[in-house]
């Protein structure tokens, strides 16, 4: 077990490359068990309305019998370890939502300012406006080596469209790296103004599109980023990057009009909603092909 007395909610695990475990969830309040030297080892105190949260970020050894670090990390509003990811080198990425406009930042961030959007409630959790996070610690725990703000003025990186069928399934994203340690993040927005880099579709097509993107690994530079969605809602829920460096995107959608024009089924089967599997150029981001994944009536 990890938690305090209050209230803890589990979000993500991942291993490092010896098998140590990380854990990453949200922290209601004050006593979350954090280690000497940790990166943040206070609980922030929040400001929203209803439940104030934190994210608490765990590292076990393989067996689970000892803690490695512990430590907090998030703004004076809420925010959401949605999706985390472990470098060769023991490094950790955590992706997630934030509504803190005091996120803590790098010196040299990609984007350092709270970009907003309107206060919305998801899984009886507030939150004044939603961008994307994306943060990295040392190996050790101890320290913040990058992070960046990624969105529009609308809701970014919070599912709070129609495509709700799981618990949970409005922090859906991930995070994953290619082997030259650069970024990639799958995800969802309902910004006009989602910053896009050379990507193939440049606007906001639905009221809410999946998202991709791609950072350096040090968070500093954008070098591509695209909408990905037609006139319904989807969600970016899953990324894999390929041996030959190409991004493999799954989701969700409710939209007959996928920019996809080559693909295994180019047709969107009807119902309440179809799967999607996207691929994407990993150098530049253009689309290669894609699928719907469906039938109607479902079995």
């Amino acid at each position: 077990f990890t938690g305090s007395t209050a209230d803890n909610w589990g979000f993500t695990a991942a291993p490092d490359p010896s098998s140590n475990l990380f854990a990453g969830g949200i922290v209601f309040a004050a006593g979350y068990p954090v280690t000497n030297g940790a990166y943040d080892g206070s609980y922030n105190v929040g400001s929203e309305t209803g439940f104030n949260i934190d994210i608490g970020i765990t590292k076990f050894t393989a067996t689970g019998n000892t803690l490695l670090y512990s430590t907090y990390l998030g703004g004076t509003r809420n925010e959401t370890p949605n999706s985390i990811i472990c470098t060769p080198s023991g490094e950790l990425y955590v992706f997630g939502v934030t509504s803190s406009p005091d996120f803590p930042m790098s010196a040299t961030s990609y984007d350092f300012s709270f970009n907003g959007g309107p206060t919305l409630t998801e899984n009886s959790l507030t939150f004044s406006g939603t961008d994307i996070y994306i943060a990295k610690l040392n190996s050790s725990g101890t320290a913040l080596l990058g992070s960046t703000y990624v969105g529009g003025t609308g809701t970014d990186g919070l599912n709070s469209s129609n495509l709700h069928y799981n618990y949970g399934d409005q922090f859906r994203g991930e995070i994953i790296l290619d082997g030259a340690g650069n970024v990639y993040v799958s995800s969802t927005t309902q910004s006009m103004d989602f910053p896009v880099v050379m990507g193939s579709q440049g606007a906001l097509n639905g009221s809410q599109d999946a998202v991709v993107f791609k950072m350096n690994s040090n968070l500093t530079t954008m070098i591509w980023s695209t909408y990905f969605g037609g006139v319904g809602n989807e969600t970016g829920n899953s990324i894999q990057i390929s041996s030959t460096g190409d991004c493999y995107v799954a989701g969700g959608t409710t939209s007959n009009n996928l920019g996809i024009v080559s693909g295994n089924d180019l047709t969107f089967n009807g119902g309440l909603a179809d799967g999607y599997l996207v691929r994407f150029n990993g150098a530049n981001g253009a689309i290669l092909n894609g699928t719907y994944v469906g039938e109607y009536p479902p079995s």
